[in-house]
Parts: structure tokens; C-alpha cells; sequence
């Protein structure tokens, strides 16, 4: 028969007789350790499993008696008095109001792993995107460039623009194999300023490699002024973001929880300021809604975006630290999906339009392949750039704010 133990709410098994006799000796289970084997109705403690299993060598009935069970309040499930949290609901029954004695919910080798997979990503996007190349020219002379390294003749800070996915994704991808918290969270906020670095600091004159061009317009407008709600904007979702993931990892942060309030206003209150001096008073959301009868695949886009932030903004708001930990990891996690969705949507849907609008395009059908796949390249080119950039900030900050995880040296981990 096999035996099942759980420890900290964390199942272990399955163990045969012999392999448990020798783990007991060796003092890495306890005769009260929550046990389960086949033919038994609920979990019981090791050594009446050991009683019933191998009657000749139980131990004495006072070395096994049982702790009477309680049910948990949330779902029900049988506890004993001395879980700290359920093992199926993860309800804590002692928590209490503002208590921030809430676990981790991962063990700290799947936590670590997931912090460096989050990051890895990210500068995976940013390498993929500095070397996908982008098709030019025509039907009779088509060419495969690669915009990132046109560097001729450019003046010095687009040339570092260029390369800065280059850099920086590689140095993230490092840093998340290398080097450790919170030293890598450092690292990867340095690099995001290498990114938005040269987009601030852009001088007129310059101009991209033919198959960027159109980022000509997007950075004049930068030149010329971010308004308030855009800065806003940007702001709040960084820090939204940034402390939803925080709370994925720490539910108890009372300092994550109000990181995320902070952002969750800021964002909120960009949405209700003033777009532009142009705009005569109309706020973000007006401007949107005046959108429905001019662009409309904007508007619809827009208004996506708008709910995510409102609906990311709720669920940060209402995960207080007064609920489980396993509902604080949910909401938050709820959240991120929703303010990267926020970003990913209208990536999607620009590649979409200008799809169809290579589509159009009159003439035999390589030329319209030779578009349509022009267009997907640097879509796909543009939106894994632009996306990394945007995401390494907050996931940066979450990785650096959530701290080192320890292993708890409790002498009894089982590998």
C-alpha cells in the first residue's frame, strides 16, 4: 500500500512502508504529520496510518492519538487545529482585518523560476523584434532588410535607439539566467531607461530607415509634448501593473496594496483629464467616444482598453489583505491579464488593419502577398518592441519589490 503525508499544506508521496520507517528515522516526518492510504475515509495522522498498515509495530495508542478535526469555515474540508491555512481552499483561519500573515503562495524554487521566466520573456520579445526583418520595394525587385541595423547616416541617438532592443534584451535575458534578486530587478530597470532614454532625448532632423518611417510621426509628437493624461496614463499602469504582480508573489504587502491603489487612481483620473490643448476641454474618455463616428475600429479598440483599466482597477481595489491568500494571487493575477490585454488588443487589431489594407492593394497576387507579409513583419516587428518596452518597467518593478526568496531551513523538506 502507498502512503500519502502532507506538510504545510504541500502533499508528498507516494510512499511505501519502508521509504516512510526510513524518512521517520531520519527525522524528516513526524508520527502527527497528516496521512492518507488507500482504504481510509479521511486523513489521519502517520502513525495510526502506520497502525493500521503494520498492526505488529505500532506504536503505543497515547504516541498516536489523533487531534480532533475541525472543518474549515470557508468550503468545508476537514483541518486540523494546528493548520496554519486549509489544504484544498486555502482559507487562513486566523487571519484577521489588516493581519498581513499571509504565505507565499509558491514554493521559492517555482517563485524564482517564474520571476526569471517573466523577465527572460520579455527580453526574448525585444531581441526578436530588433532582428525580424522587413520586406521592401516591389514585385520585380523585393528586398529583406533589416531596419535595426540601417545605421548609416543617422545621427548618434537613433542609432542608439535602433540598437537599444538589441542591448537591452540581451542584457535582460542575462540578468534573468545570472543574477539574483533584487540585484536583478536593478539591472533590468536600468535597461528600461536605455530603451525610453533616446525617445526622450530625440532631436529633429533624423529620420528612421525606410521600413520604420512611419515612427517619424510618432516621435515628432513625443518632441513636441506628452500631454497630462498621457503622462498619466503611463504612469499609473506602471505602477498598477508593476504592483498587481508584486502582490502575485507577496499577498500580504501592505505596501504592494498601496502602490496598487495609487496607481489604480492615477489611472482612473487619466481617463477624466483633458487629451489636448485642442480638444477644448473634452476629456480622454470623451475623445474616445467622439471617435465611434469618425474611426471607428479605434474607438471600439480604445473603449476595450478603457474597460480592462477600469476592470484591472476593481480587482486591485477589492483584494484587500484582509482575504485569503489564494484570492489576494487570483485577483491580481486577474488584473495583470487585463492591463497586458490592454496593450496586446490594439497591437492586434493595428496589425489587422493594416493587413487588410495590404489587401487592397490592386494587381496580381504576389503583390498583394508581398504586402500582406510586409506588414505582418513589421507589425509584428513593432508590437513585440514597443510591447516589451512597455511591459519591462512594471515587471521589473514586481520582481525587484517582491525581495530575495529564502528557503525556509526547517530540516525537514522532503526532495
Amino acid at each position: 500500500m502507498e502512503i500519502h503525508v502532507r506538510i504545510d499544506s504541500q502533499s508528498y508521496g507516494p510512499y511505501d512502508l519502508q521509504q516512510v520507517h526510513d524518512l521517520m528515522a531520519n527525522g524528516q516526518l513526524k508520527g502527527n504529520d497528516p496521512a492518507w492510504c488507500d482504504g481510509m475515509a479521511d486523513w489521519s495522522t502517520l502513525d495510526l496510518v502506520l497502525a493500521q498498515m503494520d498492526p505488529d509495530n505500532a506504536p503505543a495508542p497515547s504516541e498516536f492519538a489523533a487531534p480532533p478535526k475541525v472543518d474549515c469555515p470557508k468550503c468545508g474540508a476537514a483541518m486540523n487545529p494546528t493548520d496554519v491555512s486549509c489544504y484544498k481552499c486555502g482559507f487562513q483561519p486566523g487571519l484577521r482585518g489588516k493581519d498581513s500573515r499571509h504565505k507565499r503562495p509558491l514554493e521559492p524554487h517555482r517563485e524564482e523560476m517564474q520571476r526569471q521566466q517573466m523577465l527572460s520573456r520579455i527580453g526574448w520579445a525585444l531581441l526578436v523584434a530588433a532582428l525580424l526583418p522587413a520586406i521592401l520595394g516591389n514585385v520585380a525587385n523585393p528586398k529583406v532588410v533589416l531596419p535595426n541595423f540601417q545605421l548609416e547616416n543617422l545621427p548618434g541617438w537613433m542609432m542608439f535607439l535602433l540598437l537599444s532592443p538589441v542591448i537591452v534584451g540581451a542584457v535582460v535575458v542575462a540578468s534573468a539566467s545570472f543574477i539574483p534578486s533584487p540585484y536583478r530587478g536593478v539591472v533590468v530597470l536600468l535597461m528600461a531607461g536605455v530603451l525610453f532614454i533616446p525617445v526622450v532625448s530625440a532631436e529633429p532632423g533624423g529620420s528612421f530607415p525606410k521600413a520604420l518611417e512611419f515612427m517619424d510621426g510618432w516621435l515628432a509628437s513625443v518632441a513636441a509634448g506628452i500631454p497630462l493624461a498621457g503622462v498619466l496614463l503611463g504612469v499609473g499602469w506602471t505602477l498598477l501593473l508593476g504592483a498587481a504582480r508584486w502582490r502575485s508573489f507577496a499577498p500580504g504587502s501592505l505596501a504592494a496594496y498601496l502602490l496598487a491603489l495609487v496607481g489604480g487612481a492615477v489611472v482612473m483620473l487619466a481617463w477624466v483629464l483633458p487629451l489636448l490643448p485642442e480638444s477644448q476641454g473634452g476629456t480622454l474618455s470623451a475623445a474616445v467616444i467622439k471617435l465611434f463616428s469618425t474611426r471607428l475600429w479605434l474607438a471600439i479598440v480604445l473603449s476595450i482598453a478603457m474597460l480592462f483599466h477600469a476592470g484591472a482597477v476593481l480587482f486591485c481595489v477589492f483584494s484587500t489583505r484582509g482575504k485569503v491568500t489564494l484570492s489576494i494571487v487570483s485577483m491580481n493575477r486577474y488584473a495583470v491579464h487585463l492591463l497586458v490585454g490592454s496593450v496586446i488588443v490594439p497591437v492586434l487589431t493595428a496589425v489587422g488593419v493594416e493587413t487588410y489594407g495590404a489587401l487592397q492593394v490592386d494587381g496580381q497576387w504576389m503583390v498583394v502577398s508581398l504586402n500582406v507579409l510586409g506588414q505582418l513583419l513589421l507589425a509584428a516587428k513593432v508590437g513585440l518592441w514597443l510591447g516589451g518596452a512597455f511591459l519591462l518597467p512594471p515587471m521589473a518593478l514586481g520582481d525587484l519589490c517582491a525581495g530575495r526568496v529564502e528557503e525556509l531551513k526547517t530540516g525537514r523538506r522532503i526532495e
